[in-house]
């Protein structure tokens, strides 16, 4: 899930967690257990909010 161009990082990271949050009820409906669930999504979550900060602060560093 990219940000869109014209999107704060503040709304980017609540459409991240709605988006997983939904995912995860999917994944409760099929009968997985909540436990795998909720690390799975936290997971993802933090995966997908820190890479483009990790990305941004990768590409700073680069040398030219």
């Amino acid at each position: 899930m990219k940000p869109n161009l014209d999107e704060s990082y503040e709304s980017w990271c609540e459409r991240v967690r709605l988006y997983e949050h939904g995912h995860a009820l999917q994944r409760l409906a099929r009968g997985e257990a909540i436990e795998v669930i909720m690390q799975d999504m936290a997971r993802r979550i933090e995966e997908k909010l820190l890479h483009p900060l990790l990305k941004k602060e990768q590409n700073k560093n680069q040398i030219i």
